[in-house]
């Protein structure tokens, strides 16, 4: 299950790939950085996320949450997912989890019935 890090140092560390991605993309035209939300604008887009109940996944989940996207989450770790789909519905976040394994192909068939 979840590795006994700090959450804080993953979302630091997704924040900081966000940014070297970030300045990696310039303006062509007017040599600025473009900001994330201009290159990847997900607000009111739906995203599927898999291993997402701990570690650098949660912390993406949370990100996008905050993007405006609505979050899908395919997880193992039943409590893992309850607890993080409750932390994001406490801020405003729209989230959904589903226990499943997505390794066993008939467990990821019953889930889309």
């Amino acid at each position: 299950m979840c590795r006994a890090l700090d959450q804080s140092f993953w979302r630091r560390l997704a924040g900081r790939l966000a940014k070297d991605f970030v300045t990696k993309f310039k303006d062509r035209f007017g040599g600025k950085t473009a900001s994330l939300q201009d290159m990847v604008d997900v607000r009111g887009t739906s995203v599927f996320m898999t291993a997402c109940a701990c570690s650098i996944g949660r912390a993406h989940a949370e990100i996008l949450a905050e993007q405006g996207a609505r979050v899908c989450i395919f997880d193992v770790d039943r409590v893992g997912l309850e607890a993080l789909t409750a932390a994001m519905s406490a801020v405003g976040a729209v989230v959904w989890g589903q226990l499943v394994d997505v390794t066993d192909r008939a467990w990821m068939t019953a889930a889309y019935v």
